[in-house]
């Protein structure tokens, strides 16, 4: 059995030799191990792509990051700003009431105070008094008028005071 064994493996060798199956073998595997190199640097330049794009990526991103604190920040001071105008505009309309409430009580006081309302009286008097003498002043001019008027026409007849009429 041995002789045998020998015996095929010689024929198994020689026919490799003859058609060179062992030659392809080694090429082929110098072939796969080329091709995988190939493949492993092609594979290593696209990660190094990679790589180069997500730093790139990265600076972007700390360049947003860096933005959004900024704005953040912006935000918080127009924030602060807000509430201190709210905080005003609360006050400044808190006076708006008072002032509008105190504009309401001075137009009613004149109506309502008695002080207000005795130097109403009094001006009105004085206004009633002052047309009285104004009346009475016109009146005497108009009979002086009358009384010249009458001795320029030679009519020596005294005019009646209560008379109006134009002679």
């Amino acid at each position: 059995m041995a002789a045998e064994e020998e015996k095929f493996m010689n024929e198994v060798q020689d026919f490799n030799n003859n058609y060179g199956i062992m030659v392809n073998r080694k090429d082929l595997l110098r072939e796969r191990a080329k091709t995988e190199t190939q493949s492993l640097q092609e594979e290593a330049v696209v990660l190094g792509r990679e790589i180069e794009t997500l730093r790139a990526e990265n600076i972007h991103l700390n360049t947003l990051q860096r933005q959004k604190n900024m704005f953040q920040r912006k935000l918080s001071d127009f924030q602060e700003t807000l509430r201190g105008l709210d905080k005003e505009i609360i006050a400044v309309t808190g006076v708006t009431k008072r002032l509008v409430a105190e504009k309401l009580a001075i137009r009613e006081k004149p109506q309502s105070d008695r002080e207000c309302l005795r130097l109403k009286e009094q001006l009105e008097s004085y206004r009633e008094e002052k047309l009285e003498s104004e009346y009475q002043a016109l009146r005497s001019q108009i009979d002086v008028l009358q009384q010249q008027l009458c001795e320029a026409h030679g009519d020596r007849r005294t005019p009646d005071p209560s008379d109006t009429s134009p002679l």
